[in-house]
């Protein structure tokens, strides 16, 4: 079976950095040419330890965050896993609730 380049796209170790939060966030502002599948992955990167920094000051509330803290880390791991498998598997991965904001990086 013959893949098709406009559907689904090579595997980039760039891409895939771009989810670790400090080397994603240099990633969305290199100064070296990115293609667009790493802007991309860069940009859905940044947005989401936005999400994962913002979900992390609820935790410190005691009798609401300190059980929410390990559901949120587990939820996070496994979006993280999941976006690996996808870029691995050459298709891209978006998340729903996330794809407004990155849109508006885009722009």
């Amino acid at each position: 079976m013959k893949k098709d380049r406009s559907v689904e796209e090579e595997f980039s170790w760039n891409s895939a950095l771009a989810y670790v939060p400090v080397i994603g966030i240099c990633s969305l502002f290199s100064v070296k040419p990115q293609t667009a599948s790493e802007q991309f992955h860069a940009r859905q990167g940044f947005v989401l330890f936005a999400v994962e920094l913002f979900s992390s000051m609820v935790c410190f509330v005691p009798a609401v965050g300190w059980p929410l803290f390990f559901i949120l880390i587990v939820g996070f791991a496994a979006l993280h896993v999941k976006v690996l498998a996808e870029m691995r598997r050459g298709r891209r991965y978006r998340f729903l609730w996330l794809a407004g904001v990155v849109r508006l990086l885009e722009s």
